[in-house]
């Protein structure tokens, strides 16, 4: 296992299964990785939406839309997010919140729909991270 990721990069983690699902309308991507952090630390780490720019892949200038003193279902933020040159506001919604066990967000406003769900599992002093996305034109009516 690796050192939890301190670099402008993604979550860094022993690899442990990633599988990818095309067709011409959407991709689903689910992986796996294996960190070596308590999951407190990872769960922190990822439910800091501004941290996002470090470990997706197109992310930046991600900020809170939401004032609370709570993160919970609904929360909002934005993000700025850049693909084959272009960028894009796009506006993501909280979907699902499980304190230190689920984490999951999808689009709210923007041209692009892209939903993610993270999974946190503790196993043997490290985290089992399990992250599943998916993104395309036909999995959201707009």
């Amino acid at each position: 296992m690796q050192p939890w990721a301190k670099q402008n990069n993604i979550l860094t983690g022993l690899p442990l299964y990633t599988e990818i699902k095309m067709d011409s309308y959407s991709i689903c991507v689910s992986t796996r990785l294996l960190i070596n952090c308590s999951k407190t630390q990872v769960w922190r780490f990822i439910c800091d939406v501004e941290n996002m720019d470090r470990w997706v892949r197109g992310f930046s200038k991600t900020h809170w839309v939401s004032i609370s003193d709570e993160l919970r279902v609904g929360s909002l933020f934005n993000t700025l997010f850049s693909y084959r040159g272009k960028e894009h506001n796009v506006g993501f919604k909280i979907t699902k919140y499980i304190v230190e066990t689920t984490f999951g967000f999808e689009t709210e406003t923007g041209n692009l729909h892209y939903s993610s769900i993270i999974d946190l599992e503790e196993v043997d002093g490290a985290t089992r991270l399990k992250l599943t996305m998916l993104t395309g034109s036909q999995n959201k009516e707009r």
